[in-house]
């Protein structure tokens, strides 16, 4: 797969997010896809400090290291 030359993915990006504010329709990527998101950069930054591997329990909802 390439990917064509004049792409752009942070226009499509927000096309997708200004539609949706538009139309009040869901957008790609829901607040459960943020949340995640949000965890794996908590990680890897709990990781770069911590020197540790990063370790996420979702039962407490907690980072802890391996």
């Amino acid at each position: 797969y390439r990917v064509p030359d004049n792409y752009d993915e942070d226009l499509i990006h927000m096309e997708n997010f200004l539609t949706a504010v538009r139309t009040r329709s869901a957008t790609n990527e829901d607040p459960v896809f943020g949340n995640w998101t949000a965890i794996a950069c908590h990680m890897a930054n709990y990781s770069y400090y911590k020197n540790a591997i990063a370790v996420w329990n979702h039962e407490e909802r907690k980072l802890t290291s391996a």
